[in-house]
């Protein structure tokens, strides 16, 4: 019965998050069409799959990646998110990516915009896709790979296995067995990346970001970095965690001078999240978004997307 429950809630998440994309909320048709070419398609074909991205790219996928089938189905899975990333990014910056999973940012920074790129993932099965990613895009000479954690000091952590987008660092091995973890080498960003200055850094480390963020002090105060987008966790986290709470995130990020603001790439206008509603977020009353962008100078950012060049999702312009 578990296995079964499990497919009906993958099923029905798929679902919900198609449907509500906003992307393919304008694209509907298209969208079912390419979920129900896939989910044959995909049981037809052995083995990985390689699909068409964002302009010329392309990504590597099979069933089970999750984190790369959602963007078969709706072109960028975190909309809102990438397009910033592909409006904002120009070819001479740097970005940073950590929690890269199987590199679809990456591929978006290096393979689409053709900057350079520093990717830090320690998922064994997500790192060595994202190195194939790298390949079947020709951008190995702009991404620098690290199958690292990232965290507050350089030491040894355990992290999960066979959780796709949402392996984790582990602080305690509550209800696992040791074939569900392992042990990875965990560095602090400011360790890894010392003198290098990246323009945009992504966060995605399921509920460790406060941990990622004690260790980029240093970074967080170059004012050349000037935009973070960072996932906030508000599920799936012990509420004796202090690593997830998403109110420390917020209040760390300010005293940086970077605060949460949210995209459009239509109109490809930045809108300030209110004080009040970043706020109240905790576990019990959750953001609407659980992915913010972080800026350091609006007006900076505003020029940047607004002047940017457009690019193509399916056979439609953003």
């Amino acid at each position: 019965m578990k296995p079964f429950n499990s497919l009906f809630k993958g099923m029905y998440f798929t679902i919900n998050e198609i449907h509500n994309h906003p992307f393919t909320a304008r694209h509907k048709r298209l969208a079912w069409k390419k979920w129900f070419f896939w989910q044959l398609g995909s049981r037809l074909v052995p083995g990985p799959v390689l699909m068409p991205f964002v302009n010329e790219t392309r990504l590597l996928v099979r069933p089970g990646l999750w984190g790369a089938t959602m963007n078969i189905y709706t072109g960028l899975a975190e909309f809102y998110d990438m397009s910033f990333l592909l409006h904002f990014l120009r070819p001479s910056d740097l970005f940073v990516d950590v929690g890269a999973n199987v590199g679809v940012y990456t591929v978006l920074a290096s393979g689409v915009v053709g900057c350079n790129t520093i990717a830090f993932e320690p998922g064994d099965e997500a790192g060595a896709v994202l190195l194939s990613n790298c390949r079947l895009n020709e951008i190995n000479r702009l991404v620098e790979f690290y199958p690292f954690a990232v965290g507050d000091k350089c030491t040894h952590v355990s992290f999960t296995k066979g959780l796709d987008t949402v392996n984790r660092v582990l602080d305690v091995h509550t209800n696992m067995s040791p074939e569900q973890y392992r042990e990875v080498e965990m560095v602090s960003l400011d360790s890894a990346v010392g003198s290098k200055q990246p323009a945009l850094i992504k966060i995605d480390v399921e509920g460790f970001t406060t941990p990622v963020l004690k260790g980029s002090e240093q970074l967080l105060e170059n004012p050349l970095l000037q935009a973070v987008i960072i996932e906030i966790v508000v599920e799936n986290v012990s509420d004796h965690d202090p690593n997830a709470d998403p109110l420390e995130v917020f209040h760390r990020m300010a005293a940086y001078g970077l605060y949460p603001y949210t995209y459009d790439p239509y109109t490809r206008q930045l809108t300030a999240v209110p004080e009040k509603k970043w706020s109240a977020t905790s576990r019990n009353q959750p953001a609407l978004e659980y992915n913010y962008i972080f800026l350091r100078n609006l007006e900076t950012a505003q020029q940047r997307v607004s002047e940017a060049k457009k690019f193509r999702v399916w056979n439609y312009e953003i």
